[in-house]
């Protein structure tokens, strides 16, 4: 697909490209939750 300026999408498929900005925004941050929680976790059990 090519890339597209937004005012040229139509209303689903503004509705839809919302949809995967907001799923790849959540498992963005489950992610970066995991990797601090692994850092957190180290620093404790070897201090």
């Amino acid at each position: 697909m090519k890339n597209k300026d937004f005012s040229e999408f139509t209303d689903q498929e503004l509705l839809d490209e919302t949809k995967k900005m907001k799923s790849f925004s959540i498992t963005n941050a489950l992610i970066i939750g995991f990797l601090v929680g692994i850092i957190f976790y180290s620093i404790v059990k070897n201090s």
